[in-house]
């Protein structure tokens, strides 16, 4: 989110992490030592055996109604079972999501030249720098 001099209340333990946030249940991947400000913030780790981006990815499917002021983790995130596969198998499915990622990636950038081309090409036709050929009737 941003950057911090400061050396108190850094996070460098266990790297990678989760970072849920309790109220929005809100979660990021994070790989780098990071500053906790927020006392509803939960790091998560994954044990020996399980790939941590896997449980980051199991989690972000997990859809329910965020309603009111409450703690999440405690009330419903605390007792959900992620199947996992095995250690390799996740890391399998882990390539196919990033092949997926990076798919969509391509063709979210592809969308934006079209639709600056667009942007474009609208301004000259509503300028009358560009003409449209109109058959006759």
């Amino acid at each position: 989110m941003g950057y911090s001099d400061e050396e108190f209340g850094i996070y460098r333990n266990v790297l990678p992490t989760i970072i849920f946030d309790d109220f929005t249940t809100a979660s990021r991947f994070v790989d780098f030592p990071f500053k906790v400000k927020s006392s509803a913030i939960k790091i998560l780790t994954s044990n020996s055996g399980f790939s941590t981006r896997y449980l980051l990815e199991a989690m972000q499917i997990i859809r329910f109604k965020v309603g009111g002021h409450q703690r999440h983790w405690i009330s419903i995130f605390a007792n959900l079972v992620i199947p996992c596969p095995s250690f390799e198998e996740q890391k399998a499915i882990l390539k196919v999501l990033a092949t997926a990622d990076h798919e969509i990636s391509a063709l979210q950038n592809f969308l934006k030249s079209l639709k600056k081309e667009k942007k474009a090409l609208m301004q000259q036709l509503l300028t009358g720098k560009r003409r449209v050929q109109v058959e006759a009737a």
